[in-house]
């Protein structure tokens, strides 16, 4: 919740902005209109006062597909869109993908998507108990996104849901977490201590370290492969070492 969702100032390049829930009490995303090569897919973009979008790009490969608006005002632009010679006011995404290109896919929604939501107001603080972002059972952006292997592998449904829930997915996890737990997964992720010759478990590490999961398992961290003995061996310290494996 903050008056500003994007802040692509200074002339940004290179932007994949995929799966965000924006909600500002004024324009759902407004920006600087110069950044360049951007691609955003898969966002819920809802504002309170305003134009629901007002931003552009200065290259014309930047690409704007499947992502969802809220129209705050009954009068003026839907979108008011710079593509780095003119601006243009746009009254409907079908008007928007007419002039750029842009949304084909695009839809409207509002915050009644939410299992609880609202318009934040200017100038008041929002608390976080006020939302819950998660979609509600039959909300239109339900699997409704655009699929990008690697990105939203883990879809529930036919397709993707837009914004940066997935229903039905457990709650993304922000901020510390409980050492003890970790080190009880740290346990339960351990291999035997006879599973491989020393080459490949240190190999095997490296391939955590990596990011490569065709194993299947999931350890608390990329850097926490290690066999049981070692893990009731090691202390917090060390097994909490982002350099242990290197």
């Amino acid at each position: 919740m903050t008056a500003l969702t994007l802040k692509l100032h200074n002339y940004c390049a290179g932007l994949e902005v995929y799966h965000n829930t924006l909600a500002s009490a004024r324009s759902g995303f407004q920006s600087f209109d110069r950044w360049q090569n951007g691609h955003f897919r898969n966002n819920l973009i809802l504002g309170g006062t305003g134009s629901a979008m007002i931003t552009g790009s200065l290259t014309p490969y930047s690409t704007l597909d499947y992502n969802a608006y809220r129209r705050n005002n009954n009068t003026g632009p839907l979108i008011r869109w710079f593509d780095g010679t003119k601006r243009v006011d746009y009254s409907s995404l079908q008007d928007f993908n007419t002039g750029t290109g842009h949304e084909r896919h695009g839809t409207r929604v509002d915050y009644d998507i939410f299992v609880r939501g609202r318009a934040p107001l200017e100038g008041i603080s929002a608390e976080p108990v006020q939302y819950n972002l998660r979609l509600l059972p039959g909300a239109a952006p339900v699997d409704t996104g655009y699929r990008m292997p690697g990105i939203n592998d883990d879809l529930i449904g036919r397709a993707p849901d837009l914004g940066c829930h997935e229903r039905g997915a457990p709650s993304v996890h922000y901020g510390p977490r409980n050492r003890r737990r970790q080190l009880i997964r740290i346990h339960q992720c351990a291999l035997p201590d006879d599973s491989w010759p020393d080459t490949d478990r240190l190999r095997s590490r490296r391939r955590w370290r990596d990011g490569d999961v065709r194993s299947g398992w999931l350890p608390a961290s990329p850097f926490l492969l290690t066999t049981r003995s070692e893990a009731a061996r090691l202390s917090s310290h060390e097994l909490f070492s982002p350099g242990r494996f290197r």
